[in-house]
């Protein structure tokens, strides 16, 4: 049986999740944005909201289909598989809540890339990936044990 728990630590919100890796939520170090409960995350990528808490307009990206970047953050953050995921988002957008599907980025580089170019964009790396000039505003972790 696979369980969600929430972990605070130093005031950034965790997720553990059984088998799954870290990965961090993260934006430009110029970004408006300066943190995400889990919840406020979870209501983003669930495309429940497109706007934060204190009324900033997101455009969210993921990994590609298949990454273990994009996998671990849809397990963390959703409890679910890329295609209940996807399935989801499309319904969103037939109804028009919501206008596409979060923006692809391919690596780690292009995340920073994109990142720099838009402040109200969040990316997603892996926890151990460098993140020079970017801001981890949710960190998403297996934390055995805990």
């Amino acid at each position: 049986m696979l369980l969600v728990a929430l972990f605070a630590v130093a005031g950034t919100a965790r997720a553990a999740y059984p088998g799954a890796a870290g990965v961090v939520l993260v934006v430009d170090n110029k970004s408006p944005i300066q943190s995400l409960t889990l919840n406020e995350a979870r209501q983003l990528y669930s495309a429940e909201r497109t706007r934060t808490a204190s009324g900033v307009a997101v455009l969210l990206t993921l990994r590609p289909a298949g990454s273990s970047e994009k996998n671990d953050c849809l397990r963390l953050l959703l409890g679910m598989e890329e295609g209940v995921f996807k399935r989801q988002w499309l319904a969103k957008i037939y109804q028009g809540e919501v206008a596409s599907m979060p923006l692809i980025l391919t690596s780690d580089e292009s995340v920073r890339r994109f990142l720099a170019k838009t402040p109200t964009a969040i990316g997603i790396l892996r926890s151990d990936a460098p993140r020079d000039n970017l801001r981890v505003v949710l960190a998403l972790t297996n934390e055995k044990g805990k």
